[in-house]
């Protein structure tokens, strides 16, 4: 990382319905936020600048700074009292990790599934979960496994002091990465090699957004790239003219969703902004939730990056609070209701999650 630095960044132009609108932001939120904050949408995963020209006063990048990020561990790095805490910090989350693990362990060993046999259409890439990080890199990640594979770094040619946000993939198994500037790009799984898209930034008033595939019934080969906007908007990617489909506001506030679709046509959103922090399945018609799990329980801390997959029938939470040394894994299996952290801290800042719905819909206890 670069030097660090102490900011107090407030610029943020999210989503809205309006194109070219935005609002004034919080820093962070937190998950017990109370209501009088609950319409504040500022997080680093989130601290999407505008202005890419902006330049601090002593000539260092908006983009060297941490998103909507006070840099405590940096103020402390050269402090026995903050190797102490980080060490506390880390033994905490692997243990809470290892009893999540030991948790999920009797039904991944009771596996009597058939061998899971993907679609025809489905590239073999499909079958993995993908990850972008605010830093630039595509990684590969087997769930069952906890396998973090290192793709290559994106070198996508957007607006300057911009970075991933968001991802989805689709069932050739590539990436569309849309950056903090609303640019939209295809990536390559294979090669981390960037495509730019005829996608105008903010067509319909979305910039940056949680995004995800879902396919349009169970079991079709078609598929729609869904949008979920920091103002609760859901809309969806028309590639036919490159532009924005409005379709309803989500019935979550605050909003700001990551989402993820399935095989079976479902769509999906982690909604760490509500009170309490959610997971529910969204109407791909009008935005209405059905399914809804709140994840109470789970001190996560301060909102600073989230991601959202859904692979073997469950889900993949990938969180990182401001007070975490990285991302980390936490897993909802909705068929037997078990909500715990599966793997700490993965050693990136993890923005952007995607996953196929050629993805496998039931566990793999082996790869």
């Amino acid at each position: 990382m670069p030097a660090r630095r102490l900011a107090l960044f407030a610029l943020l132009a999210a989503c809205s319905t309006t194109a070219g609108t935005g609002g004034s932001v919080l820093p962070s939120v937190l998950f017990d936020v109370s209501p009088s904050r609950s319409d504040a949408v500022g997080t680093s995963h989130a601290d999407a600048a505008k202005d890419s020209t902006a330049v601090a006063a002593d000539g260092f990048s908006l983009a060297d700074l941490p998103k909507f990020d006070v840099d405590f561990d940096g103020l402390f790095k050269d402090t026995a009292a903050a190797e102490t805490l980080a060490g506390d910090t880390a033994d905490a989350a692997s243990d809470a990790a290892d009893q999540g693990a030991a948790e999920l362990a009797t039904a991944e060993d009771s596996d009597t599934s058939e061998p899971w046999q993907p679609p025809a259409d489905c590239a073999a890439a499909t079958q993995k979960v993908y990850l972008v990080t605010k830093d630039y890199q595509l990684l590969a990640y087997l769930p069952q496994t906890k396998q973090l594979t290192v793709i290559g770094t994106l070198e996508c040619p957007a607006e300057y002091a911009t970075w991933p946000f968001s991802m989805g993939v689709d069932r050739q198994g590539v990436a569309w990465v849309m950056y903090s500037s609303g640019e939209l790009f295809q990536v390559s799984t294979a090669t981390a090699q960037c495509t730019p898209t005829a996608w105008t930034p903010g067509d319909g008033g979305f910039i940056e957004c949680g995004m995800g595939f879902a396919a349009n019934a169970a079991g079709s080969k078609d598929e729609t790239l869904y949008l979920g906007s920091a103002k609760g908007k859901l809309g969806a990617v028309d590639f036919g003219t490159w532009s924005a489909k409005p379709i309803g506001s989500l019935a979550i506030n605050p909003g700001w969703p990551e989402l993820t679709g399935t095989g079976k046509g479902e769509l999906w959103g982690f909604f760490p902004m509500s009170q309490p922090a959610k997971v529910a399945q969204i109407d791909k018609t009008n935005g209405a939730v059905s399914t809804t799990k709140e994840l109470t329980g789970m001190q996560m801390g301060t909102v600073k990056n989230w991601a959202f997959a859904h692979w073997g029938g469950r889900f993949l939470l990938f969180f990182q609070a401001e007070s975490d040394p990285s991302t980390s894994v936490y897993l909802w299996d909705p068929q037997a209701d078990t909500f715990a952290m599966y793997q700490a801290n993965l050693g990136y800042p993890v923005v952007g999650a995607g996953v196929s719905s050629c993805a496998p819909t039931s566990w793999l206890s082996k790869p």
